[in-house]
């Protein structure tokens, strides 16, 4: 498996493309899919102007503290 991606900084929008290669056949395949990239605070912003209030914001999925350096963005919310 191989993978290209495209990130265009305007959209925040993350173009990638998953290629196979199956080794006993040789048959390729590609699977393209699109990622919108959320920073931070836009996606605090969004959830609470569409109702949502934020329970736990972790940084993986052991549950730690969202930080700086964290990986993920992991958000627990619920309607308000």
């Amino acid at each position: 498996m191989t993978e290209t991606r495209r990130y265009d900084v305007a959209t925040q929008v993350n173009h990638a493309i998953w290629r196979f290669t199956n080794s006993d056949t040789q048959e390729n395949w590609a699977i393209p899919f699109t990622l919108r990239m959320f920073y931070p605070q836009e996606i605090d912003a969004l959830l609470r102007y569409n109702g949502f209030a934020i329970e736990h914001k972790f940084g993986w999925y052991d549950e730690s503290p969202f930080g700086d350096a964290s990986p993920k963005q992991l958000i627990v919310s619920r309607s308000g």
